[in-house]
């Protein structure tokens, strides 16, 4: 009894919670909202072990000592495997990996698990059954009040206990636009310059349809990552685990000097993102289409498979964890809310559908409006009609996220607001080679309209420009300057600009980079030497 209390209580109610409380940030639900549905798993998973151990009881003693010997081992392995062996672990962001860049991690699980499974046949071979059967009990509830303490602990350390009053992202207004003047920044994920630059070799049509633009050729992103590097070019603020991060970005979004801004200049503000966390107690209505609802399941048995995915992918050994990857922003797809509003997604295919569908409203006041699409973020399921398909690649997810924005484009054009708008499109980091390591993402797209502008074809600059620039430049294109002035001209195009690199997984640690070449080369990007770690105490 005591190993089916054990197990299930490790695998079914501390490790989702212990999941959770760890990556609050990750997760549109609090510890309250999930602490039920974790009692409840753990209800049902220690009902059904104890009526199987008490099967096994029944067929015989030496049975229930090979089932005891079994849970053991389950038990042991994975409290090794998901508190020790998780240093390396691949993010659950929609990147795939290959198993077999993990070797040394394949190798370190399959010598824990045979120790493990030799040590408990031993046990069930060479003691007698009374001390084996006291042994495991013994153990097992020894886990299970080291969990209890634990996860009890952390529930407390890591503020647990304060719910979320975050506001949720809505369609409301998504296509209405002021007769008078539109800024908008309509942002991309993961598009590599690079890469668009080569789609644009095979798609003259987007010279064409983007021709009153500048495209930066030599932008220089900040961060490695979707979360630190949104902030920064919406803010210029660098990000440097001296605060808690939720802070900052409650800063950048609610004390920003560019929203700060907009809001002086009778802009009606409105942000599409699907996982933006901002408390209502914070940010207010300052945001359109933010609103404050009571969240709900769309798909309890959904968001349970998924809920134990994360903790298969955790705790279970290496070799099977490949067949417990799955992208965990699907679990922002979970939400379900009390009123008759939809609920933004930043699916690709989602927007471009809606695009499609509704038509341009028209408001007198002006209009600013962030839209954040899943643009070329892995897992890669588009071809370049913007269609889902099976299989797909990097590139023809580039060329997916631009049909969606050629659309968009004309959309503005038949609607009559085109000419009045601001228009910025622009990525948050590129996608490198290695994503095991988040080299190589450095390079993200910029290509900016501004007010009237009119040009015979696609300008391209090499201007070496900064994620960290991009608040200036803002301000000019508010101010009414053409999108190949916005940015400082730098002496003979050389400048050291500044880059934190960090793994997804872990952004507690980041290291400081400078690029002394071009954005694109990985070569002429220095360490500095420099670290920011954070320290909560």
């Amino acid at each position: 009894m005591a190993a089916a209390l054990a197990i299930s209580f490790m695998i079914m109610f501390f490790a989702p919670m212990e999941i959770y409380l760890n990556n609050q940030g990750e997760f549109w639900y609090d510890a309250w909202f999930l602490l039920p549905w974790c009692l409840l798993y753990f209800g049902v998973a220690f009902i059904g072990m104890a009526l199987l151990f008490g099967l096994l009881w029944f067929l015989g003693d030496r049975v229930y000592d090979v089932g005891l010997g079994a849970a053991f081992l389950a038990l042991t392995g994975c409290y090794v495997q998901g508190n020790f062996q998780v240093k390396n672990l691949p993010a659950l962001d929609g990147s795939e990996f290959v198993l077999a860049d993990y070797k040394s991690e394949r190798i370190a699980s399959g010598i824990i698990w045979g120790v493990l499974a030799l040590l408990a046949v031993g046990l069930c071979i060479f003691l007698k059954k009374k001390a084996f059967r006291k042994i495991v009990g013994g153990v097992s509830l020894f886990l299970f009040l080291l969990l209890a303490v634990t996860v009890l602990t952390l529930f407390f350390t890591a503020e647990g206990y304060q719910k979320k009053d975050a506001l949720t992202c809505v369609k409301d207004d998504q296509f209405e636009m002021s007769v008078d003047t539109n800024f908008i920044i309509f942002l991309l994920d993961a598009v590599d310059a690079g890469k668009f630059e080569e789609a644009m070799e095979r798609h003259p049509e987007y010279r064409e349809n983007m021709k009153d633009f500048t495209y930066y050729s030599n932008v220089m992103g900040g961060y490695p990552c979707t979360d630190c590097a949104v902030p920064l070019l919406l803010s210029g603020e660098w990000y440097e685990n001296e605060e808690a991060f939720e802070d900052y970005v409650h800063h950048v979004y609610g004390e920003g000097e560019f929203f700060d801004e907009l809001e002086q200049l009778g802009y009606g503000m409105s942000i599409y993102e699907e996982d933006l966390q901002l408390s209502e107690s914070v940010i207010g209505d300052r945001y359109q289409n933010l609103v404050h609802t009571k969240l709900k399941l769309s798909d309890p048995i959904l968001f349970a498979k998924r809920q134990m995915k994360m903790v298969g992918f955790k705790y279970m050994p290496w070799v099977c964890k490949q067949y417990c990857w799955f992208d965990a922003h699907q679990l922002w797809n979970q939400r379900a809310v009390d009123v008759d509003q939809e609920i933004f997604m930043w699916e690709d295919f989602v927007f471009y559908a809606d695009l499609k569908a509704q038509s341009v409203t028209y408001t007198d006041q002006k209009q600013f409006k962030l839209i954040h699409l899943e643009g070329a973020h892995a897992p890669f399921r588009y071809n370049a009609a913007g269609e889902r398909v099976h299989g797909s690649d990097y590139v023809s997810c580039i060329e997916a996220s631009f049909t969606v924005f050629q659309a968009y484009l004309e959309k503005l054009r038949e609607s009559g607001v085109y000419d009045n708008t601001v228009i910025a499109v622009m990525s948050d980091h590129g996608l490198g080679a290695d994503e095991k390591v988040m080299a190589g993402r450095q390079h993200p797209v910029l290509l900016i309209k501004g007010i009237g502008e009119q040009h015979d074809s696609l300008q391209v600059l090499d201007t070496p420009v900064s994620h960290e620039d991009y608040v200036g430049a803002y301000q000019r294109l508010l101010s009414g300057d053409a999108s190949d002035e916005v940015f400082v001209q730098w002496e003979g195009q050389q400048r050291e600009r500044r880059y934190l690199l960090y793994h997804v997984t872990v952004r507690e640690h980041m290291e400081e980079y400078v690029q002394t070449g071009h954005a694109s080369d990985e070569s002429t990007m220095q360490p500095t030497g420099r670290v920011f770690d954070y320290n909560k105490e």
